[in-house]
């Protein structure tokens, strides 16, 4: 994958500073464009495509009330499973069991690190001031709890 072509591809779309995905699948379709083979073109191939994407979508969507010494909270019904096959897993099915259990949480808490990490650069780049590192830190601590700072 050329990058820098891409981005020149992408750049060209833009119009008053927006660049709309309907006009990248439109100047994508040319199979001279750079972008073309990044997209799925057999009609049914990406039809199926989109139907598991949909169907991820759905499966993230079912929560259930649960009360806990905590607090009362919407979660979760189906967790990624982190396995390579993209399976789910029920959050209750493992509750009970401390190193699932323990994956599971640190699979979100790289997820709000990776989130956090974009949310740095992109402050970076707008000049903004934020504690970013510090909450960054703190994750960190969680995820690498024997890593010494």
């Amino acid at each position: 994958m050329d990058k820098t072509q891409i981005a020149k591809e992408l750049g060209r779309l833009v119009t008053d500073g927006r660049l709309l995905p309907e006009d990248v699948v439109i100047a994508a379709a040319n199979p001279s464009n750079a972008m073309h083979d990044h997209f799925t073109w057999d009609d049914t191939e990406a039809a199926q495509k989109q139907r598991i994407s949909e169907a991820r979508v759905l499966i993230r969507s079912v929560r259930v009330e649960v009360t806990s010494s905590v607090g009362q909270f919407a979660v979760p019904v189906y967790l990624a499973g982190g396995e390579k096959s993209g399976a789910y897993i029920q959050t209750a099915t493992i509750r009970d069991d401390a190193d699932a259990s323990r994956d599971a949480i640190l699979r979100e808490m790289e997820r709000v690190r990776n989130a956090l990490d974009r949310a740095r650069r992109i402050s970076a780049v707008l000049g903004t001031q934020t504690d970013i590192d510090a909450i960054i830190a703190i994750v960190d601590r969680f995820i690498h709890p024997d890593a010494r700072a």
